[in-house]
């Protein structure tokens, strides 16, 4: 019978592993530092940043929406609603759609599911289309 040693070195030791060594990471010292440069550290010129409004019902049709309002927050660039959104494929089944699934958001006034999007506020900032969207204050015709 073979003898067990009982001090052999760990599988991870034997194989070359790194497992348990300490790792150098060559951005370390400058996240140490507070230094270091994250994504949203950039911040391209000119970016706009986009809030959907969502729908606060199941079922129903939107009435109103304050458009106006949240036009004339600043900071706010633009309101798209179904009225004025940009057109889709006629078809959203047809095999020539560029989606290649059925897309159907901002299509016209009608809610079918909860927290469906209703609207879209691109502003200059995120707080400013955060707000812009929270001044449409939908109204809406419940369904059953």
């Amino acid at each position: 019978m073979p003898e067990i040693s009982l001090t052999r070195a760990p599988a991870h030791a034997r194989h070359g592993s790194n497992i348990g060594q300490p790792l150098t990471r060559r951005e370390g010292v400058l996240k140490v530092k507070g230094e270091a440069r994250y994504a949203a550290d950039n911040h391209p010129t000119r970016m706009l940043h986009a809030v959907l409004a969502v729908s606060s019902i199941a079922r129903g049709r939107v009435t109103f929406l304050d458009v106006r309002a949240a036009k004339n927050h600043p900071g706010v660039v633009e309101v798209m609603t179904p009225a004025n959104r940009p057109p889709l494929a006629e078809d959203p089944d047809a095999k020539t759609n560029p989606f290649m699934f059925r897309l159907d958001v901002l299509q016209n006034e009608r809610v079918r599911y909860a927290n469906q999007p209703i609207a879209v506020v691109i502003a200059e900032t995120l707080e400013a289309a955060t707000e812009g969207a929270a001044l449409l204050s939908p109204r809406y015709e419940a369904l059953p």
